[in-house]
């Protein structure tokens, strides 16, 4: 509750800049919701909105220009769709397959090493055997699109996958790049 008070008073007065920290966190999907409408209205009025968050769900809604932060050094700044480019890691091709005629799931293997023949980078990152999906991430941004669609599209009946679909490298990855580099360059504490 304190935090929603603390958010509607930084409102009063039709400020131009307002600053807000975390100002999503504890809330409940109707009040984040609720509140992600008011402060894009806000913005669209003219006010600069400068927020901290954790979720890049946030960001991608709200912000037209993000920057990320490593150890208190700022790493990268601009809008979403140049840091996914800039810093992202490709591709990642979601697939589902289909039943054999056993009715049994089709197998991934071929899949895989179907993609890695055209795409020798791509990497199985995830999969999950029940719902029968394959995550398949193509790091290298410079790969068409349009290879990445014939070649699936070529082998689809073959390798007996149902659906897929391709997604550019989402902000939250290109988020979780940057603070896997702050672990394993952060050094450990020593004791006095």
């Amino acid at each position: 509750m304190k935090r929603k008070l603390t958010t509607a008073m930084s409102l009063i007065g039709d400020p131009s800049v307002i600053l807000l920290d975390e100002p999503f966190t504890g809330l409940d999907p109707s009040a984040r919701r609720h509140l992600w409408d008011v402060l894009s209205s806000v913005r669209s009025g003219g006010s600069t909105l400068i927020l901290t968050s954790h979720s890049m769900e946030e960001c991608e809604a709200l912000c037209t220009r993000v920057a990320i932060m490593v150890n208190g050094r700022m790493k990268c700044l601009g809008t979403t769709q140049h840091l996914k480019s800039r810093f992202g890691q490709g591709f990642t091709l979601s697939v589902r397959m289909g039943l054999k005629e056993n009715g049994q799931l089709a197998s991934f293997n071929p899949l895989v090493t179907y993609v890695q023949s055209h795409f020798p980078s791509a990497k199985c990152f995830n999969s999950d055997h029940l719902q029968g999906y394959a995550y398949i991430q193509i790091p290298d941004p410079h790969t068409p699109l349009s290879a990445v669609f014939r070649a699936l599209e070529s082998a689809k009946l073959a390798l007996n996958v149902q659906d897929y679909s391709v997604h550019q490298t989402s902000l939250q990855q290109v988020f979780l790049a940057f603070t896997s580099d702050q672990q394993r360059y952060q050094q450990p504490e020593q004791e006095p």
